[in-house]
């Protein structure tokens, strides 16, 4: 039996179910390419807390508030 995706609705064997609970508590299914779109969202996602963070340190050594 074939998983569905549940972004992209491809229907083969790459798709997998992923503690990624947007509705309710059976995960999401993704496909590789959904997979790979995620985490690069996550990536980006990370990159700019971590761009903020560090803003934030900047201006309290330059003695900002």
């Amino acid at each position: 039996m074939f998983l569905t995706c549940d972004i992209c609705s491809t229907r083969d064997g790459d798709v997998k179910n992923l503690p990624i609970y947007t509705n309710g508590s059976e995960g999401t299914n993704l496909c590789l390419h959904c997979q790979s779109a995620v985490s690069n969202i996550i990536r980006y996602m990370k990159a700019a807390a971590n761009m903020k963070n560090l803003n934030y340190a900047k201006s309290l050594k330059d003695g900002g508030d």
